[in-house]
């Protein structure tokens, strides 16, 4: 008999928040997503023109990698910034480089060259059959360093997104947890206590209440 705890997990998608949620995040975009963050204080109403322009936008500039539109509904969603296509893109681009690389190393290093015999035999038009590589000495590390850049490439490009990733999501959290509407609390809590939503949504709803209580996050400009 097969132990349950020895049964892979099936993969799944991050759980959606409750709908009170996704709807306040979405008019928070809508509303706050082309201003720049933080928003300019009263006192510098005189250069304000110039501050925006040094300031960025809230939501960051569209990129394939970094910031499409699936990003901005996965945040709306979950409050997580990411995108699954190019995840999933760069996952199967390392995959394809590494089979690439393994298979034409196996296939130099099964190649042959004919070659003149040294010695005796060699000056009477003798001939040897060598590797390729025995050869060519200079193709293998032409080979390691090649794959290695073949492989590695995608991998960096998707570390580097991870972190931009984060950094964006950083952003838009702390940005929306110190805009947000008394209203849309009263609404969290009640659909809270009303329903059994996952113990992480509640914990970090509950921690960034927290954060504003202490006053980590400013409060929103009247």
């Amino acid at each position: 008999q097969e132990n349950p705890k020895q049964k892979s997990q099936p993969l799944r998608l991050p759980k959606s928040d409750p709908p009170i949620l996704v709807l306040a995040r979405l008019r928070f975009l809508l509303e706050y997503g082309e201003e720049p963050f933080p928003p300019p204080s009263h006192a510098d109403t005189k250069n304000s023109r110039e501050k925006q322009r040094r300031t960025a936008n809230l939501l960051p500039p569209h990129h394939l990698l970094y910031a499409n539109s699936e990003c901005i509904a996965v945040f709306c969603k979950t409050g997580r910034w990411s995108t699954l296509q190019a995840s999933i893109f760069l996952h199967s681009t390392t995959v394809g480089n590494v089979k690439q690389s393994v298979t034409l190393a196996m296939y130099l290093s099964a190649q042959t060259v004919t070659v003149p015999v040294s010695g005796f035999w060699g000056f009477f038009g003798g001939t040897t059959t060598i590797s390729l590589f025995t050869a060519q000495p200079w193709l293998v590390p032409a080979l390691v360093g090649g794959g290695v850049i073949y492989v590695g490439l995608p991998v960096m490009m998707l570390s580097k997104a991870k972190g931009r990733w984060a950094d964006t999501e950083k952003k838009l959290n702390d940005a929306f947890w110190s805009m947000y509407d008394s209203d849309v609390i009263a609404e969290m809590i009640q659909c809270l206590s009303g329903l059994d939503w996952s113990v992480e949504l509640e914990s970090s709803f509950r921690r960034e209440l927290s954060r504003r209580e202490d006053g980590g996050i400013p409060k929103k400009a009247e």
